[in-house]
Order: structure tokens, then sequence, then C-alpha cells
């Protein structure tokens, strides 16, 4: 066993140099400059704002973003313009996250990004859950819905864990977040019972890679290519992510 004390900084070159890079998004687009896309950026490291384009229709917020974060690339243009996705720094993006006041925006946009050759796309859902159940059939690949976690929450994904989607419950005193387990995992073959998570959440559900779900016992094992429906508190979510989420 191997243990490394890092800086957060130096983290991504020791993850490269023995072999366990994480797959994080190389390009991503921001479609909406609202408040939440605010504290986004606020939370994210200079590093990594460098791989975002903004885009948003008023001209006066484009330059405000443009001179508050100087490392992303703010383009003023409304998203429903049918050219915009063919612009040459949206070309061979690997994220795009919509993130307008709009939630019926916000669910058209993120799904028309996978038509056009975007690889996965996250959707905000402010004010009608109902929208939730539809994106589902949309190839969508994660939507969350606002609460107080909310950038919490979309930091996460970006931060490459192997989250496929994120609820709040009672006010965001809870978290419901759905890992798939890829191959390569070393918890595959692995009884829950096995698994040592220190009474810091709860294993609600498995959908297996047939697509049925059934509601785990301790004797239930993790196969490959399964979803797990894992219910943490909030302060609980690193200690779950360093379990199942670390590698997409």
């Amino acid at each position: 066993v191997l243990s490394i004390v890092a800086n957060e900084e130096e983290v991504h070159d020791i993850l490269k140099a023995v072999g366990e890079l994480e797959k994080v998004p190389k390009r991503m687009v921001f479609v909406g400059a609202s408040k939440i896309t605010r504290a986004l950026l606020s939370g994210m490291r200079p590093s990594m704002r460098s791989r975002v384009t903004l885009i948003d229709k008023d001209a006066e917020t484009c330059k405000e973003f443009s001179e508050r974060f100087q490392e992303i690339m703010v383009i003023h243009s409304d998203i429903t313009d049918e050219d915009i996705m063919q612009e040459e720094q949206l070309i061979g993006s690997d994220l795009l996250v919509a993130l307008t006041d709009n939630d019926e925006l916000n669910v058209i946009t993120a799904s028309y990004a996978k038509r056009v050759g975007i690889t996965r796309s996250i959707a905000l859902i402010k004010q009608n859950n109902n929208y939730i159940r539809m994106a589902r059939f949309l190839d969508i690949d994660v939507v969350i819905s606002t609460t107080d976690t909310t950038v919490e929450s979309l930091l996460r994904y970006l931060r490459s864990t192997n989250v496929s989607s994120v609820h709040t419950l009672f006010d965001g005193q809870l978290e419901i977040i759905e890992y798939f387990i890829p191959k390569t995992s070393p918890l595959i073959g692995k009884a829950l019972k096995e698994i040592d998570m220190r009474t810091k959440a709860l294993i609600a559900g498995i959908t297996g890679s047939d697509g049925k779900s059934h509601i785990p016992t301790g004797n239930s094992t993790i196969e490959a290519d399964s979803t797990l429906l894992v219910v943490v508190k909030p302060e609980h979510t690193e200690f779950i992510e360093t379990l199942f989420g670390r590698n997409r």
C-alpha cells in the first residue's frame, strides 16, 4: 500500500505518475451566467476555470464575468441560435452544463448538446421537478435540482467522480447520489457487509448492468457496470467519494 501526502495542486501530476489519472473534463461549456454559475466558477481553481467557455445573451453580464474570471472564455450569444453549437470554441467540448434560470431551456440545451457531439451534459432544474423525470429520456447525463448544496454537488461532478445523479432531501440535510461502478473498481465482487462505510452512508438500491433494480441486503454483491444509490449526509460525501467515486 502506497500512501501519499501532497498539496491539492500536485495531485493531478502524482496520479498521472502512478497511472491513476482521473478523467476530468478537458473542455467545458457553461450556458447562462447565473448566480449559481458565479458561485461555481468561484469554487474552481484557476487551472480548471481555464477549461471553461461561458455563453450568455446579456452583453453587460458577459463583460462582468470576463473581468471577474479572466481565465474563462466568454461568448456573447443566445444559446437558442442554431449556429452557436458550431462555434470553433465549442467543437470538441466534452461537457456542457446548462445553468440558466429557465428549466425548459436547460433541459433542451443539455439534450441538444449530446446530439451535436458533446460527450456529457448536465441540466440545472430550479422550479419544475417534472423535468427531472423527463430528462432521463432525453440522454441527459445528470440533472441537479436547486438547493443550498447545488454548487458543491456540481463541483463534485466536475471533479470527476463516478456520480451520475445528485439529489437532495430535507433542505439539503441528505444527499442521494448515484455512483456508477466501472469494471476497474476494486469493490467488484464484494458483499456490502464487507465494505466499511463507518455508518456514514446507506446503500438504498442497486441497479445491475441488466437495468434491473433491487433493494440490497448485506449479502448483496457489487457487480461491474452496476449503479449504487447512496444516501449520505453532505459532511460525509468526501469519504464516500473516496470509497466509490474516484475513477470515472
